[in-house]
């Protein structure tokens, strides 16, 4: 069994943005991220404000029904808004999506296929301040929601419809 099979990207954050899977996608250090200790080894430490990596497109295409996982440790501070963890969109925004803690801890995605952000979800359970806490999101390519499921270390989570603005399609 080859546990890299399908892996498009592993940033494990040892020193350097690049992925450290079998395919090597090097990352750019945007707005200075810095390097602390992490959960396993080291992390990436992200200002909240403008610090992010950025990668070439071609690492993660964005379809409506390309299935895709995503997983990260974090160890949330106190947030005023929300807090990117992963996030793939054209770039004016018309289509993509965002994995991402809001201010109260709990853990949201936001797609857009149309116009604008077209909807969400979050978590009602929430990633405590100041604990490493593992999230994840799958998507199965089961468009619109049916097949999207967001994890809390490793428990599938109950989640609320809370986000909708802009135009495109309807869940």
């Amino acid at each position: 069994m080859n546990p890299f099979r399908g892996l498009k990207g592993w940033y494990a954050f040892e020193g350097n943005p690049d992925d450290s899977g079998p395919d090597h996608h090097a990352g750019t250090n945007v707005g200075g991220m810095t390097y602390g200790a992490g959960k396993i080894g080291r992390c990436g430490v992200f200002n909240g404000t403008d610090a992010y990596i950025r990668l070439d497109n071609t690492v993660c295409p964005v379809t409506k029904t390309l299935p895709f996982s995503i997983a990260a440790w974090v160890k949330p501070e106190p947030m005023t808004d929300y807090g990117t963890i992963a996030a793939n969109a054209h770039y004016d925004n018309t289509f993509g999506y965002q994995f991402c803690l809001d201010k109260d801890g709990k853990v949201g995605l936001y797609w857009s296929w149309g116009d604008w952000w077209d909807g969400g979800l979050t978590t009602t359970d929430v990633a405590p301040n100041s604990v490493w806490t593992h999230v994840a999101v799958t998507f199965n390519g089961d468009y619109p929601i049916a097949g999207l499921r967001l994890y809390l270390n490793a428990v599938s989570c109950p989640f609320a419809r809370d986000f909708y603005v802009g135009c495109g399609d309807v869940i």
